[in-house]
């Protein structure tokens, strides 16, 4: 499962444009390609997954994704790659690999368990005495489970979360009960009124990520190592997490107040252009009257003279417009 609160905040930095096509990238990555990380790294390619039309802006987005100094993604063998995809999908085939074969061994020991307790049952009903070994009051109440209060799911969600994060850098950390720590995460959602984004986000912060190549915080991951301990070092991991952010958000801010005036700007120089397009055609149109009515210097006469034969040399080219006329829409 791809957490976004996890590596949102080391992708802060791009503008708005880039930081939708970073994730639509991974996203894409995920869900079409074979191995669930990777993508060609070609035009076309940069084009499906981020759906940019606009050949400028893809090339700007990719160069910030791509940024030599800090990139997101690796480039191998012509093809992009997300560590920290690859190293989910790699998990998540192990995970499936352990439940398929505990399956089969929970389904052999239920059956061979049903299997004792309806021969136990038979025998005590025709007579027979069960081994000294086994009762019926044994074999029943075996297959008998004892109902649990449902699990808060934003809470073992939390837990499982956490858990995932601790491994990234200690793969032989050891499991530990996970209906505890929900207990603890129901009681940190619930009595202590926090957010569940921000509290994935916070976690995404101290034990880093591989998606976006965030390192792990040096002091606080070494000692965050439960939920019992998150809850209790909230309040100051919050507060030096909103520290340590406000610049990145800033900067965002400021990328996108550029980009938009950038907009305004192009939008204003368009105008100009078309304006200056609409005065110079009606310009030579009024000193085409002149030099026909013989009222034009000889300076005007070579001008329209020139015109004529730019006139005549573009005259096959499709969507001509003679140059003392208006432009289309003008």
């Amino acid at each position: 499962m791809l957490y976004a609160q996890k590596a949102i905040a080391g992708s802060l930095h791009l503008s708005g444009e880039a930081f939708k096509a970073y994730w639509l990238m991974l996203f894409w990555m995920w869900a079409n390609s074979t191995d669930y990380c990777s993508m060609p790294d070609t035009d076309t390619a940069w084009h499906r997954a981020t759906m940019i039309d606009d050949p400028d802006k893809l090339a700007e987005a990719k160069a910030e994704i791509m940024n030599p100094e800090w990139p997101l993604l690796k480039k191998t063998r012509n093809r992009l790659v997300s560590n920290g995809l690859k190293k989910e999908a790699k998990k998540q085939k192990n995970k499936r690999g352990k439940a398929s074969n505990a399956g089969l061994q929970s389904g052999k020991a239920r059956r061979d368990k049903a299997l004792r307790a309806e021969q136990t049952l038979n025998e005590r009903s025709s007579g027979v005495e069960p081994p000294a070994n086994i009762t019926v009051t044994d074999t029943v109440t075996d297959t008998i489970t004892k109902e649990k209060k449902p699990l808060n799911p934003d809470a073992v969600q939390l837990s499982q979360f956490l858990l995932d994060c601790i491994r990234e850098t200690r793969p032989d950390f050891k499991q530990p009960k996970i209906d505890t720590w929900a207990v603890h995460a129901d009681r940190m959602l619930r009595l202590d009124e926090r957010d569940l984004n921000e509290v994935l986000e916070i976690i995404g912060w101290v034990h880093g990520s591989t998606v976006v190549c965030v390192d792990p915080h040096d002091f606080w991951s070494t000692n965050i190592l439960s939920v019992q301990k998150l809850r209790k070092q909230y309040d100051q991991l919050k507060g030096q997490w909103k520290q340590e952010q406000r610049p990145i958000i800033e900067k965002k801010e400021q990328d996108e107040k550029r980009a938009a005036e950038r907009v305004v700007a192009e939008k204003q120089e368009a105008q100009d252009a078309k304006r200056r397009s609409a005065e110079a055609a009606v310009h030579n149109e009024e000193m085409r009257k002149r030099v026909k009515a013989g009222e034009g210097t000889r300076l005007e006469e070579k001008m329209v003279a020139a015109l004529d034969r730019v006139d005549a040399a573009l005259s096959k080219e499709p969507g001509f417009t003679k140059t003392g006329e208006p432009l289309e829409g003008e």
